[in-house]
């Protein structure tokens, strides 16, 4: 079973009744310190956790006499088609 490391962190920082409190190092932050300095200096550079992907909206519309347009985000471009570029069938 998979664990991120960080159980014993979070109990042991919640455990401080006062910012100015002093304790010692339980031996399981302890290790989960560990864990993560070797973590760090070991990391290949793959994510456990996929981020986030942006979402993007591409809108686009076409007009057979007119032209060619669209929006990206905030930009957007038009185009007048020139005539021998109009499809026939």
């Amino acid at each position: 079973m998979a664990r991120a490391f960080l159980r014993s962190l979070y109990d042991f920082q919640s455990s401080f009744p006062s910012p100015f409190s002093h304790r010692r190092i339980p031996r399981s932050a302890r290790r989960d310190i560990e864990w993560w300095s070797m973590f760090a200096v070991n990391w290949n550079g793959i994510h456990f956790i996929a981020p986030e992907r942006a979402i993007i909206d591409v809108f686009t519309d076409a007009s057979g006499t007119k032209g060619i347009g669209g929006i990206l985000g905030s930009d957007w471009f038009s185009i007048c088609t020139p005539r021998r570029s109009t499809w026939h069938s």
